[in-house]
């Protein structure tokens, strides 16, 4: 499964789209109600590393 194919499942899923120009990088952020994730994908587009941080208001 390709980077884009992956979070495109996920976002789908969750109902929220990454941001056009992130799209054409190795770093993701998705941001939903309390929390931020950032993922980050290698040359081939395999998830190398997750982050999840909790946000409060």
């Amino acid at each position: 499964m390709t980077k884009e194919a992956a979070v495109s499942k996920l976002a789908q899923a969750r109902n929220i789209r990454p941001v056009d120009k992130e799209q054409q990088t190795g770093n993701w952020t998705i941001e939903e109600h309390g929390f931020r994730c950032t993922l980050t994908f290698d040359e081939v587009g395999t998830v190398v590393k997750k982050k999840k941080t909790l946000v409060t208001d």
